[in-house]
């Protein structure tokens, strides 16, 4: 099913302000929605904070190196999305 918002949260060494943002997200009563983290290559681990919310619509995508903080902004609002609408955290 095509979500009609897609939420992109472009991360680096941020557990604790990704988990407080998922927790935001969990408590919205709009739903049709599906988060992408993209992760800038981190040495935190941003799988064991996503397992804690199984009943969100949730991808992971890691690059393979650091972009930079620009270079993931950037990826983050180019990246290829299905829904008509996206934003950006």
């Amino acid at each position: 099913m095509k979500e009609k918002i897609s939420v992109i949260i472009p991360c680096y060494n941020q557990t604790t302000l990704l988990e407080r943002n998922l927790r935001y997200l969990e408590k919205q009563s709009f739903k049709d929605f599906k988060i992408v983290i993209i992760d800038d290559n981190s040495s935190e681990n941003y799988k064991e904070v996503i397992l804690k919310f199984p009943d969100l619509n949730i991808e992971y995508v890691r690059n393979e190196k650091n972009l930079g903080a620009m270079g993931n902004i950037f990826k983050s609002i180019f990246y290829k999305m299905d829904s008509p609408y996206k934003i950006s955290l």
